[in-house]
């Protein structure tokens, strides 16, 4: 088993190198990211890396890729890690990255839960470096605006949220009791809303198109046009904002092609999926989807509407077109 200590190394090429100074040998490289590294970092059995396009990775020291995130709209110019001690009453320790950029913002992720925690903003200027200390919990920036900074890593989450960009919101769905509300964006940004505040914020890989809440606690969430992923809604009764979170719990399906909505059946207990090839198809979370109607259109997608009483809607505005009812 590789040791912590093993020095790791990064490359415009794309890659990661981990390394055995001993024998002077590499023990192996790492390819994934699709343009230049621009840092990476080894905890115990965890290496972080970043890239140029934005992306978060975190490997095994076997080369696996355990998740990737687009954690910056821009270039991430630095990151750092530490591992965090786990909430009252849970064992173990989460591993907490440190991402800075040239939007100048610092964000915090929890990686391998694909959880953005907090972003910090401050900095007029790109941020340049990033250090943390596992032992104070201080986090240390340095901007080329000039400034250094320190900040206290936050234990809760914050009252507020600020958006981290001006990206479209692609998608809004109310939670069936109409007491929050999810919106995603252009680039992969899950906000929760509760009294016209941005409680909390996760990451999702790629773009949001649909979103449906498939219970109080459930919201399913379709990204980059065919990924499947159910996230856990936290909520705690008379809460405030600090005990809000968002959280990735699985991925339903990603090899189904392209997907142009997705939309909860009337049962309340399937989803209904439309795919690319005109084809709409039904599936209760963790099952296989089944093709439960096709299209003799060729030429335009489909719109996807349920009601729990009336049931299924699709409408192609193709020439002529055809409102059917299933």
């Amino acid at each position: 088993m590789y040791q912590a200590v093993l020095p790791v190394s990064c490359s415009s090429d794309g890659s990661v190198g981990l390394w055995d100074p001993e024998r002077q040998q590499q023990l192996g490289q790492f390819l994934g990211h699709q343009s230049a590294v621009s840092a990476v970092v080894a905890v115990e059995e965890h290496v972080v890396s970043v890239g140029r396009d934005g992306t978060l990775k975190v490997w095994d020291h076997q080369g696996v890729e355990l998740t990737s995130i687009p954690a910056h709209s821009g270039p991430i110019s630095h990151c750092a890690a530490a591992l965090e001690p786990r909430a009252a009453g849970q064992p173990g320790s989460e591993l907490l990255v440190v991402t800075v950029g040239l939007d100048g913002a610092a964000r915090l992720w929890h990686p391998l839960l694909v959880f953005q925690t907090h972003t910090l903003l401050g900095h007029s200027g790109p941020i340049s470096a990033a250090a943390v200390s596992e032992t104070s919990g201080v986090l240390l920036t340095a901007s080329e605006d000039g400034s250094v900074r320190l900040w206290q890593v936050p234990e809760e989450a914050d009252d507020t949220y600020t958006p981290r960009s001006p990206a479209a919101i692609t998608a809004v769905a109310w939670a069936p009791d109409g007491s929050v509300a999810a919106s995603g964006n252009r680039t992969g940004e899950l906000t929760l809303w509760h009294k016209a505040k941005a409680v909390a914020t996760a990451q999702a890989p790629g773009h949001i198109s649909a979103l449906v809440w498939y219970s109080a606690h459930t919201l399913i969430v379709l990204s980059a046009d065919e990924k499947v992923s159910e996230w856990q809604v936290e909520l705690q009764e008379g809460s405030t904002p600090g005990n809000f979170s968002l959280h990735l719990n699985r991925v339903l399906q990603e090899d189904l092609g392209f997907l142009t909505g997705v939309a909860l059946a009337p049962d309340g207990h399937s989803l209904l999926l439309a795919d690319a090839g005109l084809q709409l198809q039904c599936m209760k979370p963790g099952d296989a989807p089944s093709v439960i109607w096709s299209s003799h259109h060729s030429e335009c997608a489909m719109l996807l509407s349920t009601h729990q009483d009336y049931g299924v809607f699709v409408l192609q505005p193709a020439k002529p077109g055809g409102l059917f009812f299933l």
